[in-house]
C-alpha cells in the first residue's frame, strides 16, 4: 500500500514494473524494502506512472530514451512529495542492492545529497578509473535550492537543439555541476562496472583490492548499472550475471 500524506518522516522511494522486471531487479528492490523497514522509513514502489509528471514534450525532446525521461521524473516526484510534507525524500535506484542494512544510512547533514561514483574499465591492457556523480542514489530536504535548479537545467537540456544523451540528465549534468560547485555526495553507495562485476566473479583480488583502495570508504550498498544489462557488446552484461553476482555479494559482502 502507498504511504498517505503525512507530515514528518522520510519516504524512500523507487520505480520499476513488477511485472516485467528481472528476478535480479526484484531481489534489489526488496533490499531497499527491508532496509527501509529497518530504518523505520516508509517506501514506495512506482510503475509506470513514473512518467505521469513529465511535460507532453519532454519525451520527443529525449527522443523517448527511457534514462533522460527517469531524470526528470524522479524528481519532479521528490518537489511533489516534498509538498507533501515529508521530512526527507530518497530516491534510489531499482538496480541498487543495499549489502549492509544496518551501517547504510541516508539521514541529511545539508538540503541535499547525490551518490559519489568511481567508474572502471580495461583500456589498451590498462585499468583506467574515473570519478563521476550519479543520481542512483538522491535525497532531498525542503528549501533545497539545487532540486529546484536540477528541474530547470533539464528543461534547458531537453530544448536543446540535440536535446540530451542518454547520461546528459543524470552523471553527466552533475559531474559538471559538482566540479563547478561541490555537492554533497554518499560515499557507501559504490557503482559497479562491468569490469568490476567480473572481478566478483572471477575472484580478481588484485583489482578488487585496488579498487577498495581508491574509493577509500566502506561500501555498504552497490549499484549494479542495470541500462548495461542485454547481449552482444563489450559493455553489456549477460542478465544472467546480475544474479550471480547478487547471490556473490550477498553472501560475502563486497571484498575486502
Amino acid at each position: 500500500m502507498a504511504p498517505s500524506r503525512m507530515a514528518g518522516g522520510t519516504l524512500i522511494f523507487q520505480s520499476c514494473d513488477p511485472a516485467a522486471a528481472p528476478a535480479w531487479v526484484a531481489r534489489c528492490v526488496e533490499s531497499v524494502r527491508n532496509w527501509a523497514e529497518t530504518k523505520g522509513y516508509s517506501h514506495r514502489l512506482l510503475g509506470n506512472e513514473l512518467f505521469d509528471p513529465l511535460p507532453p514534450d519532454f519525451a520527443s525532446a529525449c527522443a523517448d530514451r527511457k534514462l533522460p525521461m527517469s531524470d526528470l521524473a524522479r524528481l519532479l516526484w521528490c518537489r511533489r512529495f516534498l509538498a507533501e510534507g515529508w521530512d526527507q525524500i530518497v530516491w534510489i535506484d531499482s538496480d541498487v542492492l543495499v549489502l549492509d542494512p544496518a551501517a547504510f544510512a541516508v539521514d541529511l547533514l545539508d538540503h541535499e545529497m547525490l551518490c559519489r561514483e568511481l567508474w572502471l574499465w580495461r583500456a589498451d591492457g590498462e585499468i583506467r578509473a574515473r570519478w563521476a556523480v550519479n543520481n542512483c542514489v538522491m535525497a532531498w530536504r525542503p528549501g533545497s535550492a539545487v532540486l529546484p535548479y536540477y528541474i530547470h537545467a533539464c528543461a534547458v537540456l531537453a530544448a536543446a537543439e540535440d536535446g540530451p544523451g542518454t547520461l546528459g540528465l543524470g552523471p553527466a549534468f552533475l559531474t559538471r555541476l559538482n566540479a563547478a560547485a561541490p555537492l554533497p555526495t554518499v560515499d557507501t553507495v559504490m557503482t559497479l562496472s562491468p569490469l568490476l562485476m567480473e572481478a566478483i566473479l572471477s575472484g580478481d583480488h588484485t583489482l578488487l583490492a585496488n579498487a577498495r583502495t581508491l574509493w577509500n570508504a566502506p561500501v555498504y550498498a552497490v549499484h549494479l548499472c542495470g541500462s548495461l544489462s542485454g547481449e552482444g557488446g563489450p559493455m553489456l552484461n549477460p542478465v544472467q550475471r546480475y544474479d550471480q553476482v547478487i547471490t556473490a555479494l550477498q553472501s560475502n559482502g563486497f571484498p575486502a
